[in-house]
C-alpha cells in the first residue's frame, strides 16, 4: 500500500507498507514481519517530494542508449 497525504500548508507526506509478508516459508523470520508491522500501524516514510529523495538517496543509475 502506498498513502500520500497533502495537508494544507505542510509538505506532503508519504507512507509505504507491503501488507503481506516477504516469505511463505513459517520458520524465516520474513514469514510475518510485515504482517505484524501493519497490524502495529508501523507504516514506513517514503520520501515522495524531490527534496525528500534527494535527502534519502543511496544509490543512483545513468540509464543511457
Amino acid at each position: 500500500m502506498h498513502i500520500v497525504e497533502f495537508p494544507d500548508g505542510e509538505p506532503v507526506r508519504a507512507f509505504t507498507l507491503l501488507s503481506h509478508s516477504q516469505s511463505t516459508d513459517p520458520t524465516s523470520p520474513y514469514y510475518a514481519d510485515y504482517t505484524q508491522a501493519y497490524s502495529d500501524k508501523q507504516w514506513l516514510a517514503f520520501p515522495y517530494t524531490a527534496e525528500d529523495i534527494a535527502a534519502n538517496l543511496e544509490t543512483s543509475i545513468q540509464i543511457s542508449e
